[in-house]
């Protein structure tokens, strides 16, 4: 028996004994936490807080025990009573740095670690988690800095490796990321989590041995462990040709995600077709010409996994080309000001955020797919914006989706096969609204299938419709020096490959929900 099974014990027995102790309950929901019994810590915790709510030790607890469980709102408000109660609590504003970067708030957590780095909290923890805010701030030279500074304050400390995988590997460092993932996966082997993001870069590094570990772990894990377990065995099980295997742990990932997440289907559809409502000829037609001129912006859009990222690297390869990657900075603007009176506003608004990322070039390209339903809002406050609307066939996206585990809350339609169907549906019928609404010239089709079969002629039409004059390095687009956030973080690093198209197809026996959800239309 370990020091920290007979502490577990000794807490258990004083518990039995005094039930209603805030001490006792927090004493023994802690520890239970502490052995990865998270269940039975949470009403010991809860309760204890119930009790005596100013014990920012047990607030802490009990938020990092309701963040393992995916209840990350909740868990960030407990940080925030803890540091409140205690501002020099160093643990409480890491986590709660951590749940506010979680939550996409990254200049806070930022602001948060550099305090108490210049209060000389100096930690491998903290450095970690400032790299983290940094690298989601895209900040990754800073990032890398930090991430290194802290491997070696602690070479035992594994998330720190797990990150500097995922950092490397965006940077296209793809066998030091995988040795850094390898040793994170060494260090803490019951972390489901480091054998997704291994297999999801090198699934051959999983060797038999570590195999074997990640299948060992069972099904008594959180659930986030839960998903992370089922994710890497699905890549496992593609990587071995056992495709029903394959769709069982995908299948059984999505399941427990979509359990996770308070997604209203009615309510995300009907917000796409009141998009179409009111982008009526009538109504855009007076307002033409009253954005703001700059050319600078190249917005990529269309769904996640259709090829969004291949056409910004062909772009990010040319040398008057500035790469921002997926900003949700327009929906942004859109939300702080009138969007029907301040076009120009927005525009103007827009521009100058998005010249921050590449001060210097002619053209910076945006690639966030989801700006699609915002064609209409871009065209009228930036008419001589480019648009690129990247299509690729119905099923291999809804598949390629589906296989996909993402990061935040924005992708809830994605975990359920009729939810993603009838989402994709919506998707398309928008786009062809603005196929019929907006002008000649004002929105490029490119459709992957023709990328991938045609790669020269397809990138050359793409670098036209952009403006710029054809520069062939453009061709070697996996070559691009720069940072690239992505689910095709492996993928954008290799030339083209063709396997990708009718990817789905060995799949259809088990898809039939996402067939119905799109039609024989879309569905084929």
């Amino acid at each position: 028996m370990t020091a920290l099974d007979e502490a577990l014990e000794r807490a258990l027995r004083v518990l039995k004994f005094q039930p209603d102790s805030p001490t006792a309950l927090a004493s023994a929901g802690s520890l239970l936490a502490a052995t990865g019994r998270t269940t039975e810590a949470l009403p010991l915790l809860q309760r204890s807080v119930e009790l005596d709510p100013r014990q920012p030790e047990v607030l802490n607890n009990l938020g990092a025990v309701l963040r393992a469980t995916g209840r990350l709102r909740d868990a960030r408000s407990l940080f925030e009573q803890a540091v409140a109660l205690s501002p020099g609590y160093a643990d409480a504003v890491l986590n709660l740095a951590g749940a506010r970067s979680a939550e996409g708030a990254h200049e806070a957590a930022v602001a948060d670690l550099m305090r108490l780095l210049a209060e000389g909290h100096e930690s491998a923890a903290l450095l970690d988690q400032l790299g983290v805010a940094l690298w989601k701030l895209g900040r990754y030279d800073e990032a890398l800095a930090h991430l290194r500074r802290a491997a070696e304050l602690d070479p035992t400390f594994a998330d720190t490796f797990s990150h500097l995988g995922v950092v490397l590997a965006e940077y296209g460092n793809l066998e030091e990321a995988r040795d850094a993932h390898l040793r994170a996966i060494d260090l803490a082997p019951n972390r489901p989590d480091f054998y997704r993001l291994l297999a999801k870069i090198d699934p051959d590094a999983l060797d038999a041995r570590r195999a074997a570990a990640l299948e060992a772990m069972g099904e008594n894990l959180s659930r986030v462990d839960r998903i992370e377990r089922n994710f890497a065995l699905a890549l496992l099980a593609v990587r071995d040709g056992d495709r029903a295997r394959a769709f069982a742990h995908y299948s059984a990932a999505n399941a427990e995600t979509r359990a996770m997440r308070a997604y209203d289907e009615r309510r995300t559809l009907d917000q796409i077709r009141e998009v179409e409502h009111m982008f009526t000829p009538a109504f855009m037609a007076p307002r033409r010409n009253m954005g703001d001129p700059s050319d600078v912006p190249v917005f990529v859009v269309g769904m996640p996994r259709s090829g969004t990222t291949l056409v910004e690297q062909i772009l990010a390869s040319h040398p008057d080309v500035g790469a921002a990657g997926e900003l949700e900075l327009f929906e942004q603007i859109l939300k702080e000001r009138d969007g029907v009176r301040e076009l120009r506003d927005i525009g103007a608004a827009y521009v100058a955020a998005l010249r921050t990322h590449a001060p210097g070039a002619r053209r910076i390209t945006d690639k966030m797919p989801a700006n699609f339903q915002h064609a209409g809002f871009i065209h009228l406050a930036l008419p001589n914006a480019r648009m690129i609307h990247v299509r690729r066939d119905a099923l291999d996206t809804c598949w390629s989706c589906f296989t996909q585990s993402f990061a935040g809350d924005g992708l809830s339609w994605a975990y359920d096969l009729g939810e993603l169907g009838r989402y994709y549906r919506a998707y398309a019928e928008l786009m062809e609204h603005w196929r019929r609404v907006l002008p000649p010239g004002a929105l490029l089709e490119v459709r992957y299938e023709d990328l991938v079969g045609d790669f020269e002629a397809q990138a050359r039409r793409i670098v036209a419709y952009c403006g710029l004059e054809w520069d062939a390095r453009c061709l070697e687009f996996y070559k691009a020096d720069r940072p690239v956030k992505t689910a095709s973080v492996a993928q954008v690093r290799r030339p083209l490959y063709r396997s990708s198209i009718g990817a789905s197809r060995p799949y259809l026996p088990y898809l039939a929900p996402l067939i119905e959800a799109l039609g024989p239309e879309l569905a084929g």
